[in-house]
């Protein structure tokens, strides 16, 4: 039997005893249930999100100033260095032609390397995504 289940129960037998104590602890549990549940949902929403920066973490690579992701040897991107090591999001960039790339969330232009804009040493190295 679930806890939604024994509440239930509980609730039924309490009606029957018409004890409005009794009632009333059993709605303060019922909220308290329903809160647990609420926040048992949420855990899980930002777990699953966990586990798919820990996946895309094993498959980003740093080059040419931005993040590409490589996966099964297929190579997509390239991703903002700006927001992938920041928030964890792999935020694909526009193609701005020849000379390079923007993010459109972050706004950060990076050119290609050879073409201007942002060069090799404008960056510090590479950090992890914040877990």
């Amino acid at each position: 039997m679930s806890w939604y289940d024994a509440i239930k129960v509980a609730g039924d037998a309490i009606e029957a005893l018409r004890n409005a104590e009794l009632n009333g602890l059993l709605a303060n549990v019922r909220m308290e249930g329903a809160k647990l549940a609420e926040e048992n949902a949420r855990l899980r929403e930002e777990l699953l999100a966990l586990k798919e920066i820990a996946r895309l973490r094993g498959t980003m690579v740093f080059r040419d100033n931005v993040y590409w992701h490589v996966e099964e040897g297929k190579t997509q991107g390239p991703c903002c260095p700006n927001c992938w090591p920041s928030v964890g999001k792999a935020v694909r960039m526009v193609d701005r032609g020849r000379h390079g790339w923007i993010c459109p969330v972050c706004d950060r232009y990076i050119g290609r390397p050879g073409h201007g804009g942002q060069q090799e040493d404008d960056f510090d190295s590479p950090r992890e995504p914040i877990s």
